[in-house]
Order: structure tokens, then C-alpha cells, then sequence
């Protein structure tokens, strides 16, 4: 696929969010949707990655794809849990260090999570295991949609959206605690679904109404942030507009020449993109670490920024770029 670099933007927007999130600021307490942006950002990538391979060979190597999508995210992990380590027990004396570590590894995080409360230090690779469980289970999807026509396939997406959507609302209606629904994979699907719905229908905006619809959902998207809760049946009623917001603003980038593609494009704002899955990583941590000495959040969110960007940035420089150029030459398709 050719690299949008909009794109990344709304890499960085979502785990700015995040950070400010988890930085405890009492502005934007549903910053956590961050997380439900890079869902639908995922979904209409990977999607759109299976669905190329699957119609030009009639198949998809389901082996390579998790192959290069181990060797994209493992080697940044693979690094913070060994940091988590050596350095955890010096923050978390009391903290089971290495259980925590292998339950990340083996992403089991969001279930973990969901049944036995948010895991100290590494919470936030929840995130991460829905990730990894979407990996597995949607090449196989992929090879069923592709069987059919276009409009079965969008047919097909959107009930699936749907039926996702209405299955996390009843777990929250069913579920008091926050984190039954907010975890798990299974009630996590909407965006990713959504996202390969975009992804199949083959939408595309033009000029003023990219723009419109962009700025639109720019717009509801950071107001879902200053007011989105962390309470299960609120965050699941509004679970569908942070989805669709998302999809129209990933949609409205798509169109590389307009306003708003462009002010995503912009090289400070992608570079912090590219760089945003160890930010991710890094950042809570460093945040967890921070709020031991201080409940100024504003303190706690310059310390994070400033150490979650620079330990990013090393990280892109001599690990992941590395790898990248390996699996470059190593696979056909990237």
C-alpha cells in the first residue's frame, strides 16, 4: 500500500489523547478514545492490506501477514518488557513484575484486565492483545468477504458493526465494572469492523466535502474527549458516534490534496505518527512512575511527553527501522 502520511497524523492524534489521558488531566477525561480512533485506523488498514493480497491471488498468506505484523510490533515490545524487568521492582517492589511481563507477552492483557481489574505498569497492552486477537481472526474473515461482491461485502461489514456495537452495550448494561466492556476483545470490535467497512466500500470524499466531513469529525472527536466518562452504559451509548467520528475522519484523509489532509500531513505532526507505537508503549509507564512523586498532571503529562518522545524516537532510530528495512527486503508485500 502507498503511505498516506495523513494517516499518521491521526496516529499522533490518538496517542496524544492518550497520553493526555493517562496523564490524569481533569480537562479531557475521555481521552481514552484515542485508543477507539487507531481501532477504526487499524481496521481500515489491515483490511485494505488482506483485501488487495486476497483479490490479485485468490488467497492470503496468513503465516507471512503475521510474520511481518510480529516482526512491525514485537521488537519495541520485546524491548519495554525487558526494561519492565530490570526497572519495575525499583517503582513496584510489591508488584508480581514477571507475571505481568508474560501475561503482556502472550497478549492476554485485555481479558486479564477485563475479569481481574486494569494490571499495574502494563495495563495499557489490553490494547495490544485486542490487536493481536483482530491479527488472527480477520485474514480468515477477509478470505470469506472476498468471495462475495462488493455490496454483499458492505452488507456483510455493516451488520457485523452492528451486532458488535449492540453486544457491547448489553455488556454494559449486564456488567457494572468499567472494565468488562472496555477491555475485551469481543466488545472491542466495533471500530475494527467499522474501519474494514470504509475499507470495502471504497468511499471517497472530494474537496469541500472532505473537508466538511473532516473538520466535522475532528470537531466531534474532541468533544467526545472533554466529556466521555469512564462509566460502561455512557461509554457505550456513545460508543457509535466515537466510531463513526473516527471512520469520517479517517475517510475525509483519504483525499491527500484538501485542507485538512494536508494539516494531518504535516511533517512534525507525522513524524510523531510514525513514531507513535513506542509513545504508546513508553508512555504509561513513565506516567505510572511520575504520579508517585506528584498529582500535578500537568507536571506528570510534561515528564511523560518529554520521556515517552525521546525514548520513541531512539527507538525508531536504532530498533524499529532496522527491522523494518529487513522486512522490507524480506517480503514482497509490506
Amino acid at each position: 500500500m502507498i503511505r498516506n502520511p495523513a494517516l499518521d497524523g491521526v496516529r499522533a492524534l490518538a496517542a496524544m489523547l492518550v497520553v493526555v489521558h493517562h496523564s490524569q488531566s481533569p480537562w479531557m477525561p475521555g481521552g481514552f478514545i484515542g485508543v477507539d480512533i487507531f481501532f477504526v485506523l487499524s481496521g481500515f488498514l489491515i483490511t485494505s492490506l488482506l483485501m488487495r493480497e486476497a483479490d490479485s491471488t485468490g488467497t492470503i498468506a496468513i503465516g507471512a501477514f503475521l510474520l511481518r505484523r510480529s516482526v512491525r510490533l514485537m521488537p519495541p515490545l520485546v524491548m519495554l518488557l525487558a526494561a519492565a524487568l530490570i526497572i519495575g521492582p525499583l517503582f513496584w517492589p510489591d508488584v508480581p513484575i514477571g507475571l505481568i511481563v508474560a501475561i503482556s507477552i502472550l497478549y492476554l492483557a485485555d481479558y486479564v484486565s477485563a475479569l481481574h481489574g486494569v494490571i499495574p505498569l502494563l495495563g495499557h497492552t489490553w490494547s495490544l492483545a485486542v490487536e493481536e486477537h483482530f491479527y488472527l481472526i480477520w485474514p480468515m474473515a477477509v478470505l470469506g468477504l472476498a468471495k462475495l461482491a462488493q455490496r454483499s461485502r458492505i452488507k456483510a461489514l455493516a451488520i457485523a458493526f452492528v451486532v458488535a456495537t449492540l453486544w457491547r452495550l448489553g455488556n454494559a448494561y449486564h456488567y457494572t465494572e468499567f472494565e468488562m466492556t472496555a477491555f475485551r476483545f469481543d466488545t472491542r470490535l466495533s471500530g475494527l469492523l467499522l474501519g474494514a467497512l470504509v475499507s470495502v466500500s471504497g468511499i471517497s470524499l472530494k474537496g469541500r466535502h472532505a473537508n466538511i466531513v473532516g473538520l466535522s469529525s475532528l470537531g466531534a472527536l474532541v468533544v467526545l474527549a472533554f466529556v466521555a466518562t469512564q462509566e460502561p452504559v455512557s461509554t457505550a451509548y456513545l460508543q457509535p458516534l466515537i466510531d463513526m467520528a473516527s471512520a469520517g475522519l479517517v475517510v475525509s484523509l483519504l483525499n491527500n490534496e484538501t485542507m485538512i489532509a494536508r494539516a494531518f500531513a504535516w511533517r512534525p505532526i507525522v513524524y510523531i505518527g510514525i513514531i507513535s507505537y513506542s509513545v504508546y508503549l513508553w508512555h504509561y509507564p513513565i506516567s505510572r512512575a511520575a504520579l508517585m512523586y506528584t498529582n500535578d498532571w500537568r507536571m506528570v503529562l510534561v515528564v511523560t511527553l518529554v520521556l515517552s518522545l525521546a525514548i520513541a524516537a531512539l527507538s525508531w532510530t536504532f530498533v524499529e527501522k532496522p527491522f523494518q528495512s529487513w522486512r522490507r527486503n524480506r517480503f514482497a508485500m509490506v
